[in-house]
């Protein structure tokens, strides 16, 4: 995790400590089956938390745990494919039938369309959602560092949390419904995602 888990632990904290927790492991063939399945067995109640799914539903939620892991150690959709599954957590304590719109049409967290709807998740969960605002915006910030965690610095990542912050904010004002947070995010997200130097260009006129 490019941040340190919060002194208390809530059920989204532990979604994205387990997800990270095998994301980050070596990834040798012979575990890779292990580790998909141990991590299936242990998220699917912590994420449904016994919200019950029709047939149709349970394959899906299958199928969405077993298309995203594991993922290669260094791939800079890491801290998204975590953020995934704490959106998947909280849509299924907050909203059951936007959870289960979401089950069959996760975001691609490879491309820009799903990128944009992960982070439309995690800003509408943030207002929403009170209790679970640590660790979403958590997980916002790991999303914006984690393609130059490698390259950057401790103050990169000081900017980062501030700016992130500063920007869920403006929710108090505008609400979830405006794009201009969801705007500013993926504004500073693609330019962590073309480099280092971008990333700073970008803090620097915000």
């Amino acid at each position: 995790m490019t941040i340190a888990s919060l002194a208390f632990h809530d059920d989204m904290t532990t979604i994205a400590d387990l997800v990270d927790m095998v994301l980050i492991q070596p990834s040798e063939p012979k575990r890779i089956d292990a580790h998909r399945l141990a991590l299936a067995q242990t998220l699917e109640p912590l994420i449904l938390n016994r919200l019950t799914l029709e047939k149709g539903e349970v394959m899906a939620f299958r199928k969405f745990i077993d298309r995203h892991l594991p993922v290669l150690k260094d791939t800079e959709d890491r801290a998204s494919v975590t953020a995934l599954y704490v959106v998947a957590g909280a849509l299924a304590r907050t909203d059951p039938f936007e959870f289960k719109r979401f089950l069959s049409r996760p975001p691609s967290v490879g491309q820009l369309e799903g990128m944009w709807r992960l982070l439309g998740y995690l800003v509408q969960l943030y207002d929403t959602s009170e209790s679970y605002r640590p660790e979403i915006g958590r997980q916002i910030v790991n999303m914006v560092f984690g393609p130059i965690e490698k390259a950057g610095n401790a103050n990169d990542l000081r900017h980062t949390t501030a700016y992130v912050a500063k920007q869920l904010q403006m929710l108090k004002w505008t609400g979830p419904d405006c794009q201009i947070t969801e705007l500013a995010l993926m504004g500073v997200l693609m330019a962590s995602r073309r480099s280092l130097r971008e990333f700073r260009r970008h803090l620097a006129r915000a």
